[in-house]
């Protein structure tokens, strides 16, 4: 494994690799129909906004802590 990611094998290196052989079937590789969006990501958040999302993550999880 190699930290720098412009060294780092490709993933279809990877899935290539005899080490996942018997994990990895080419006819049988899931297909997603549309591109995914990841425009949620380029928002810029304050660190309060951040905090604030995480906690209502965690609740989310975890309802009975949420205060009424």
């Amino acid at each position: 494994l190699t930290f720098d990611p412009r060294q780092r094998i490709t993933v279809e290196d990877a899935l290539a690799h005899p080490y996942l052989g018997s994990l990895h079937d080419i006819s049988d590789e899931p297909v997603c129909m549309s591109p995914f969006s990841f425009d949620f990501e380029q928002h810029a958040l304050t660190e309060g906004q951040m905090k604030e999302l995480i906690y209502q993550e965690a609740l989310a999880f975890n309802p009975e802590y949420r205060q009424q």
